[in-house]
């Protein structure tokens, strides 16, 4: 029997890896418009073409594969440095398309990630299922 401590933990685990899977499988079916967008908010900044389209085709699978791994508890600790990254990339797309609503969702799931990386003991998929 697992105490309430862990099942809270499984559940954060859970939730986070299972928005950020989400959050990355929609860009991935929306993979052109995605890629449009980054086209058109970071040409500014990164006058490459080419680096900009290999970027935007990229970012949406390592989001969602990062969500995948937090969600099986696979090399965690790696898994939520990889996602925090991506998220702060993410973030940094935002602002400078100033569409700051959308950092509402980067904000928690930062947040969710933030707690995640300072718990000490992981549960495991395993344990549930």
């Amino acid at each position: 029997m697992q105490n309430k401590g862990a099942k809270i933990n499984f559940g954060l685990q859970f939730i986070t890896g299972l928005l950020i899977a989400l959050h990355g499988l929609f860009k991935i079916f929306f993979i052109s418009d995605f890629t449009d967008f980054i086209l058109q908010n970071l040409h500014n900044f990164l006058p490459s073409e080419t680096f900009l389209i290999i970027v935007g085709s990229f970012i949406p699978f390592l989001e969602f594969f990062a969500g995948l791994l937090i969600l099986f508890s696979i090399k965690l600790k790696q898994s939520i440095m990889l996602a925090l990254f991506v998220l702060t990339f993410l973030a940094l797309v935002v602002i400078s398309s100033k569409l700051y609503i959308h950092l509402l969702f980067e904000l928690i799931i930062f947040l969710l990630l933030t707690i995640l990386s300072f718990k000490k003991n992981y549960v495991s998929v395993k344990q549930y299922f």
